[in-house]
């Protein structure tokens, strides 16, 4: 008996049935994609409160003394990056990956603003019982998922938690 070969119809049908299970498939490593990108924008203002506790446990408990933004900074407040230089070592660090749309960290050298109000204060920072204070947050709501909607501002609290909020939380003007 002769080998019997694959007709035209049969190959359509695995061709099809493939279609149909990467149709299904692919989407979930799209959300996936996405729900990463997420977690490395908040990582990354986890380890700026990281580097804080270091400069902190450095200098007396006393919160960085910088400028809300480095467009901001003065001699008394310098830019947070120059304050922090020390302690967060990233070439791109104080840069939100979600900050491509309106380019904050290469017109202000920073996708993010610093409450500058507890600059050279004591604060319980990263620790049971702290503040719940905004220490750091996108400088405005970013599109943290591509293409999508929604926009929101990550932001580091005082307890070392970092949550996304719908808005740029109000800490007042210089």
């Amino acid at each position: 008996m002769g080998r019997r070969a694959f007709t035209l119809i049969e190959l359509l049908v695995v061709i099809a049935v493939i279609a149909v299970a990467l149709f299904f498939v692919l989407p979930l490593f799209r959300h996936r994609h996405i729900t990463t990108r997420e977690h490395l924008c908040q990582i990354k203002l986890y380890s700026i409160g990281v580097s804080i506790q270091s400069y902190m446990t450095a200098n007396n408990d006393i919160m960085p003394q910088a400028a809300r933004m480095p467009s901001l900074a003065t001699e008394e407040y310098p830019p947070f990056a120059e304050v922090m230089a020390d302690y967060f070592i990233e070439s791109d660090g104080f840069k939100c990956r979600a900050d491509n749309e309106k380019k904050f960290y290469e017109s202000k050298g920073s996708s993010y603003e610093y409450n500058w109000h507890l600059g050279g204060k004591p604060l319980v920072f990263r620790q049971p019982g702290a503040p719940d204070v905004p220490v750091m947050f996108d400088h405005e709501p970013f599109r943290h998922r591509p293409g999508g909607k929604d926009v929101s501002v990550n932001c580091l609290r005082a307890d070392g938690s970092v949550e996304a909020m719908s808005e740029v939380p109000d800490i007042g003007q210089e």
